[in-house]
């Protein structure tokens, strides 16, 4: 990737991975494909979760509770995403949950409707960032939170690619095989970005060591997620790599918080 695509890059890649507006004309008639956008998936992950994340500092500075601006901040990140990434951490839930043979496994992936497993894998999601962001808000200062909360966004875009880079597509259809797999120097960019971001920017609320430690587990979980979905479909989907990223940021923030 050129150094002059990264702005028009990231806007596509925002339209992408959000639900916020992107004018037709900034992807042009040429065709395009978005793994040849995933180095600024990080970029574009600052860029989506930051309306929240000054919501965050904003309520914090106004002395709402802790608890409170967590869930309105998680609100805020799920309407603006269209909970795309949630999506694929439920329907991923359901179909493990459920186990069989790899084609069971890809068929349920496939279904729209969420069971049991999706939903209980939801709540914990929401569950343990809430309580993570609540600490991080006690904690404050309120910048350096919403710092915080924007480096677990860069890094778990990152590691999304990451999981999207090493596995080829499971079956010929759905969003990941028609947009082919990413480039190795792009997967690295996404890497060098995500991780850079979430060892420096949580650095003045909590330190390199506790960031370098959750930077550390959300690269082990991403990586044990990737070879568990290796060794059931030998391959990824839309939806694992959807769950990565849940995975990621979760991991990321409940560890952060834990050795603060």
């Amino acid at each position: 990737m050129d150094f002059r695509d990264i702005p028009a890059e990231t806007t596509r890649s925002i339209a992408f991975l959000s639900r916020i507006p992107v004018a037709n004309s900034m992807f042009g008639p040429a065709p395009w494909k978005i793994s040849g956008a995933v180095g600024v998936f990080p970029l574009a992950g600052i860029i989506i979760t930051l309306p929240a994340a000054l919501l965050a500092a904003l309520l914090s500075w106004f002395g709402i509770p802790a608890a409170l601006i967590a869930l309105l901040t998680l609100v805020t990140m799920v309407l603006i995403t269209g909970a795309l990434h949630e999506d694929g951490l439920a329907d991923c839930a359901d179909a493990f949950g459920a186990g069989g043979q790899r084609s069971r496994i890809l068929d349920i992936l496939k279904d729209s409707r969420i069971g049991a497993y999706g939903t209980l894998a939801m709540i914990f999601s929401i569950g343990l960032r809430a309580v993570a962001l609540t600490v991080l808000i006690a904690v404050g200062p309120p910048l350096a939170m919403a710092a915080t909360l924007l480096s677990a966004a860069a890094l778990s875009r990152a590691l999304m690619v990451w999981h999207w880079r090493r596995l080829p597509a499971a079956r010929t259809d759905g969003v990941s095989a028609g947009a082919g797999r990413p480039a190795p120097q792009s997967a690295w960019m996404a890497l060098a970005i995500g991780i850079g971001t979430a060892l420096v920017l949580p650095v003045t609320q909590a330190g390199f060591l506790a960031a370098f430690v959750a930077v550390l587990f959300a690269v082990l979980a991403t990586d044990l997620w990737t070879r568990y979905v290796d060794g059931k479909l030998a391959g990824q989907t839309g939806d694992t790599i959807g769950a990565a990223q849940q995975i990621a940021e979760t991991v990321f923030l409940v560890t952060l918080v834990s050795v603060l």
